[in-house]
């Protein structure tokens, strides 16, 4: 599929990703931005055997990577896209571990387990380790809780489970945190 030149087809290729239109303009607006979105798409429709499997949460990576990424490592993108489509590469904290690597490891062939090792590519954090965590730091800091009651900053204690479970999923992280 060639790289389209209409920005009419490009804000439907945009939306066809998950972006809202608002978004889709905005990023239209910006024209690097849009030329690496657009080959990121075009690269990943590639990989997927069809186009409808570009996912909202697979299309938001992609969206991420075009706009966190940096130009010296876009020669390596391909490493990323594939690891986005094959949904190795679950959240934009791997996205952004995975780009970290690249920026300091700039070079072919890259080292796919050191990636995979730095970004926390095929760790799975299950919801019974979140919740046992979660457990956890609540108790360690039930009296500080019991003594602040809603003056307590509940953003602490995420953070303290965020950086115990690295590749935790935050939304279960913060419902796990509702829930108790």
């Amino acid at each position: 599929m060639a790289v389209s030149t209409d920005n009419e087809t490009r804000l439907v290729l945009f939306q066809s990703i998950g972006l809202n239109e608002q978004k889709a303009r905005e990023t239209l607006k910006n024209h690097d931005l849009t030329r690496v979105l657009e080959t990121t798409i075009d690269e990943a429709k590639k990989i997927l055997p069809n186009e409808n499997q570009i996912t909202k949460s697979i299309g938001n990576l992609l969206y991420a990577l075009s706009t966190k990424s940096k130009q010296q490592i876009y020669n390596l993108h391909s490493y990323l896209i594939k690891y986005i489509c094959e949904e190795k590469i679950k959240n934009e904290q791997q996205l952004i571990a995975t780009i970290d690597y690249l920026l300091t490891n700039p070079t072919e062939p890259v080292d796919q387990k050191a990636l995979e090792e730095s970004a926390g590519i095929g760790v799975i954090v299950t919801s019974e380790e979140i919740k046992h965590m979660v457990e956890e730091i609540i108790e360690q800091n039930k009296t500080k809780l019991l003594e602040q009651k809603y003056e307590f900053s509940m953003g602490t204690l995420f953070g303290e489970v965020r950086k115990r479970l690295k590749w935790a999923d935050g939304g279960k992280i913060k419902t796990e945190m509702d829930n108790q």
